[in-house]
Order: structure tokens, then sequence, then C-alpha cells
């Protein structure tokens, strides 16, 4: 056991040399956003469709706990609805200015974490690390993909979640598992490593969760006006080398 120790330690010092002396003088790139640039971006609504804000908990209390726990510069969390109620769909984006949380505490977030810890199940025969949606000539940087499952009612509810943890403009790699508590990725390690060398980057996190398929629903013509907008936002991919 001491003999895996003293490799861990050795490789973690090995890999805060790199960081220290090649990697670190590479400083955040971001300058901070305007206020309520979120909702300045994404639609408040779609032709034909209904919109309506979602608050982050049931009552004033429980939203402003939430919010302290959340501890972003803006939020934005909105529930679309056909006008037939066939499709539904909501959009949630989390903002960090440059300094604000360092890359941990977003991942407590995301629903590997935050959603299984709440009873949710991750069919991991369906997650993918490699979905893109695209719209005409936009496409969108890969986003992390699963099917999950609420089996506490009678009868069990799914979602399909696309979500992204963006960081100083590139995509945070979760790795190629299935669930965050499976997933101690160099990305993550290196990650920790420049946050405690040049200050936490500016951060998103999003996520588009619906009871229809995602893979199905971004045909969508309303739905691609959200995958523009997010494209807009930070998510478009531009062809730049990715870490």
């Amino acid at each position: 056991m001491l003999r895996y120790i003293n490799i861990f330690v050795g490789l973690v010092v090995a890999i805060a040399i790199y960081f220290l002396f090649f990697a670190y003088s590479t400083q955040p790139k971001s300058a901070p956003k305007a206020t309520d640039h979120l909702k300045k971006v994404i639609p408040a609504s779609l032709d034909g469709w209904t919109s309506k804000d979602i608050p982050l908990g049931p009552n004033e209390e429980a939203v402003r706990a939430a919010e302290k726990i959340l501890g972003s510069n803006e939020y934005f969390n909105k529930e679309y609805t056909s006008s037939d109620g066939t499709k539904s769909f909501v959009v949630y984006i989390a903002y960090w200015e440059a300094g604000k949380a360092n890359g941990r505490v977003v991942t407590d977030h995301t629903p590997d974490k935050c959603w299984i810890l709440n009873g949710w199940e991750n069919d991991k025969s369906k997650a993918r690390s490699d979905v893109v949606l695209k719209v005409d000539d936009m496409k969108l940087i890969p986003a992390f993909y699963r099917r999950m499952i609420y089996k506490n009612f009678s009868t069990p509810v799914e979602r399909f979640v696309c979500f992204w943890h963006m960081m100083d403009g590139e995509r945070y790699d979760y790795g190629d598992s299935a669930t965050f508590f499976n997933a101690f990725s160099f990305e993550y390690l290196k990650n920790v490593l420049l946050s405690t060398f040049r200050g936490a980057p500016e951060q998103y996190f999003i996520r588009v969760d619906s009871s229809q398929d995602i893979l199905t629903l971004k045909e969508d013509k309303e739905f691609q006006k959200i995958i523009k907008a997010l494209g807009k936002l930070i998510l478009e991919d531009k062809g730049e080398a990715k870490k």
C-alpha cells in the first residue's frame, strides 16, 4: 500500500511541477460579463410554445438557501412547452465569473452527482460524452449525454439530459466514466492545480433536460433556436483545438 501511495504522491508532484513551470503562464482569458447576460442571449419564449421561469426552490426561503449554496453570479432556469403539450424541455445555466468558484464546487451541480444524490439512477448503457447538437452551419461543443431514471414513484420517470461544464471557454472533461463518482481524470487534477496557482477561472454549467430524448428533440425548429443561443453564449465549436 505504501508503495502505491508513494507512486501517487510522486505523480501529483510531477504534474504540479509541470503546470507550475509550463502551464501557469496561461492566464484566464475571460472578461467579466454584463449583468443579466444570460437572459439577453437565451430566448424568453419560442414561437408557438409557452415558457415559465422555474425557481430554485418551492418557497422564497428555499430559493435563498439554494442561491447561497450555488454561489453563482447569475443563473437561468426556464421550462419551454409546445402548444399541444407533447414536447417540453428545461434550460438551466449557472454562471460564475473568474475568481468566484473552483471547479470542484461546480461539479457538485452535475446530474452525475447532484441528481444521483437525490435518488435518480444513471442508465450507464446510454451515457455518452460526445453528443453534438447543431443547426445550419453551427455546431456546439460536444455535450455529456445521460438518460436518468427516477424509480421512487409507482411509475418510473425518465429524463434525457445534455450538459456542459465550461472553464475559461473550454469544456471540462470528466473522462470516459459514466458517472462522476467513478471519474478521477487527468483533467480533474489539472484544473485543481491550475485553480490553486492562478485562481478560479470563469465557469458556466449548462444543462438541457427533457422527458423526450434530446437526440430526437434536437430536430425541432424551435429547439434549434435554443441551440443557436447556447452557441452564441459560449458553446459554439469554432474548430479550435480542445483539450
